[in-house]
């Protein structure tokens, strides 16, 4: 839209000149021409032009009249009033209503106007944009949660924006004329002043510290201070911004406070705890690790875990961080490895830790030295090793001296009571024919008390004839049909007390189908592959709930299912039973042989 100015002279050749001599510069511009005064003033009133060039002797009203009724009627037009006189007193009197310009109507002052216009054009239109700043600086200063303040040179308040009463209860009123380190705390009051009085060495000053309230109650204010200088670079006071950090200082203490009860835990630890980046860099580590490194932790930090703690150039290769940077969950290993030329064991486990992005970039790990549980799980396994074994070798010999001495004289007693039967009288045949087979049923039960101690086909045969002699007497006792097969173990070799430990278990698998699973098929596969031996048990029965019956079975001190474990562990074998109620029961047994993989070979 273009500018619109309002020219007003009761000479109409003067009029003429004037808007020709602008248009000539400004050609632009729209121009409104009046004569009549009040004529422009009904005009002026409705358009609200952008400046006024008004004379100021007219007939009807003069121009200082005319200035004075914009002003009544609040229309803040700029004016340049043009007079044929040149007179001090109209002149001071129109500058004072609020002309901008005075001009004295002479040979060349029509050809210096458009200058004079521009200029007060542009000196209007700065003011307007000052009055918007100053106006929208009003606004921050009255509106903002903050304190914003001023104090002469001697600390005294001359200025504050309403902010005041809600932070500290004052109204501006109250505070004016006050010094600022009146509301300190007594007791910090004179530390406090020192320190605001660098301001003058400074210029500038930040600092969190006590106020005291109307009320009495004590906060804490984040207070920015800056000296004010006049034109000679000296200064003649201060102003300051403050604002209310009570509840974040709390806050922060708070979160200090336990972030310090948090660490004072985790120091407490026996685990070793670390926190780690992405890069497996240390961010922090808990008190054990420092004093097993002997080091501060900001000597510690940004350090390689791996090589600052086991001196590698590389990760573990168990290390969990790394199946969890790749997995994005918790994961866990133990860890063989040497520290301090000792060989230890870990147990390791790693959390990924989420940005508020989502992504993981960071790691906390929980270290447990098991080194002592590990020996002492190594101690107890061979000492189970030992005394299985001592149980063997005592049903070896307890099974040899039933076969062949008890059963033996046993034998030859009922051939003596046979031999006796011939010289008595056929009245006592009876008699001795009880006898005789009692004595028979004694000798089979010790038999088979032997054979169940240590069956002898072990010994003459090897296990895959053992085993299926075995089925077959079971099969005969329990009445349940076995189906035995066995692949590639014509050419197998394995050491006498690996194999009585896979009779124990297939033995023990048996007993427990015969005992508890109601089944009416078994199968029994052995297959032998090179370096695997395996062996599946299969059967119809009723099934059973595995984890609750193995629980049941340490409560009671049963020893069946768990026995069965301990003898897999032993020959350095995997077992695995897996039963569905109403399914059956499963048993698969792995072993490795010929790679010195079990505690026999």
């Amino acid at each position: 839209m273009n500018l619109r100015i309002v020219i007003i002279d009761d000479d109409k050749s003067h009029l003429l000149i004037m808007k020709h001599s602008i248009l000539k510069e400004m050609p632009d511009v729209d121009i409104e021409c009046f004569i009549d005064p009040i004529q422009a003033l009904s005009f002026i009133e409705k358009e609200y032009p952008d400046l006024i060039i008004t004379d100021y002797l007219m007939p009807k009203i003069d121009g200082l009249r005319l200035i004075k009724r914009l002003k009544e009627g609040n229309i803040d037009v700029p004016v340049i009033m043009i007079t044929a006189h040149g007179d001090e007193y109209i002149a001071a009197n129109a500058i004072k209503l609020g002309a901008m310009e005075y001009i004295v109507k002479s040979a060349n002052a029509f050809d210096l106007l458009p200058s004079i216009v521009k200029r007060v054009l542009k000196e209007r239109e700065l003011r307007e944009r000052l009055d918007q700043i100053e106006g929208r600086l009003q606004d921050i200063m009255e509106k903002t949660f903050n304190w914003i303040w001023e104090t002469d040179k001697k600390g005294r308040f001359v200025y504050s924006n309403p902010s005041l009463e809600k932070i500290l209860g004052y109204k501006v009123e109250e505070i004016l004329g006050k010094r600022y380190w009146e509301f300190f705390p007594e007791d910090e009051r004179k530390d406090l002043i020192k320190r605001f009085s660098t301001v003058n060495k400074n210029h500038f000053f930040s600092c969190e510290h006590n106020f005291i309230r109307k009320d009495g109650k004590k906060i804490i204010l984040e207070t920015r201070m800056f000296s004010i200088k006049n034109k000679k670079g000296e200064i003649i006071g201060y102003r300051g911004i403050s604002r209310d950090i009570t509840e974040r200082y709390n806050a922060e203490m708070a979160l200090k406070e336990s972030e310090k009860r948090k660490e004072l835990i985790l120091d407490a630890s026996l685990d070793w705890i670390r926190y780690l980046d992405k890069d497996m860099r240390i961010i922090w580590v808990n008190k054990p690790i420092r004093e097993y490194l002997n080091m501060p932790i900001e000597e510690i930090k940004g350090s390689l875990c791996y090589e600052i703690l086991l001196g590698r150039k590389s990760p573990c290769k168990e290390c969990p961080l790394i199946r969890s940077r790749d997995t994005g969950e918790i994961e866990r290993s133990t860890i063989k490895t040497l520290l301090k030329g000792k060989e230890t064991y870990w147990d390791v486990y790693c959390v990924p830790l989420k940005n508020n992005n989502g992504d993981i970039d960071s790691f906390v790990e929980v270290a447990r030295n098991i080194t002592e549980q590990v020996e002492s799980e190594e101690r107890i396994r061979k000492l189970t090793h030992q005394l299985i074994m001592a149980y063997e070798q005592e049903r070896k010999l307890l099974s040899m001296e039933l076969h062949d001495r008890i059963a033996q004289n046993l034998s030859l007693l009922h051939i003596e009571v046979d031999n006796v039967s011939q010289e008595y009288s056929p009245s006592l045949m009876p008699k001795i024919e009880r006898i005789k087979d009692i004595l028979q049923s004694t000798i089979r039960d010790i038999r088979n008390i032997s054979y169940d101690l240590r069956p002898p086909e072990l010994d003459q045969f090897g296990l895959e004839k053992a085993i299926f002699f075995l089925c077959r007497d079971m099969s005969e006792r329990a009445g349940f049909k076995i189906d035995f097969s066995s692949v590639g173990m014509e050419e197998l070799i394995l050491d006498s007390k690996v194999e009585i430990n896979l009779y124990r278990i297939i033995q023990e698998s048996l007993m427990n189908i015969e005992k508890h699973a109601k089944a009416k098929n078994v199968s029994i596969k052995m297959v032998a592959s090179y370096p695997k031996l395996i062996i599946r048990i299969e059967d119809d029965g009723v099934g059973f709930d595995v984890e609750k019956e193995i629980s049941e079975s340490v409560k009671k001190k049963k020893l069946g299912l768990i026995g069965m474990q301990e003898r897999a562990r032993l020959i350095g074998g995997d077992i695995k039973i897996t039963s569905i109620k109403g399914k059956g029961t499963k048993v698969t047994l792995e072993i490795i042989y010929g790679k010195e993989k079990n505690y026999y070979n």
